[in-house]
């Protein structure tokens, strides 16, 4: 049975949230795990005063006098990014994901200029150990999922 918009039903939904709950909860286990399982690894601090905080765009004149350096902050400083799931998730529906209320409420035409959904996001999903690499190569220390 669907409802309006070609959305599936409430019954399905929730049939289908209770498995991607506890596979979403599993992975945020193992990917905090991970993250917190060797700082010095993940924060990549061999030369925290050298560490750029940001990469240089090679065109701009001005970057040396702009560059922020770990050295800049005091020593016991969290250097920390955060992401929202609807954002960087993507894979809609997939392995048993339920619709989250940003599902529901994009793919009701109308309600976001031009249809646009996270329906495949930043694609962390299928590219979460890409973006575990990257955050290796930035050098933060703390990570937070929500």
């Amino acid at each position: 049975r669907k409802s309006l918009g070609g959305n599936p039903s409430s019954e399905s939904v929730m049939a289908s949230k209770e498995g991607g709950t506890l596979q979403i909860q599993a992975f945020l286990l193992v990917f905090s795990l991970i993250l917190l399982s060797s700082p010095n690894k993940i924060s990549g601090r061999k030369s925290p005063e050298n560490r750029l905080c940001h990469q240089q765009n090679e065109d701009d004149n001005e970057e040396e006098s702009r560059t922020i350096r770990r050295s800049m902050f005091p020593d016991d400083f969290i250097f920390g990014v955060a992401t929202s799931a609807y954002q960087i998730e993507g894979a809609y529906l997939e392995d048993g994901k339920g619709l989250s209320n940003w599902d529901v409420f994009t793919h009701v035409p109308g309600n976001v200029p031009h249809g646009d959904t996270g329906d495949v996001a930043d694609d962390h999903y299928h590219r979460y150990m890409e973006d575990i690499e990257n955050l290796h190569k930035l050098g933060v220390d703390a990570y937070r999922f929500s």
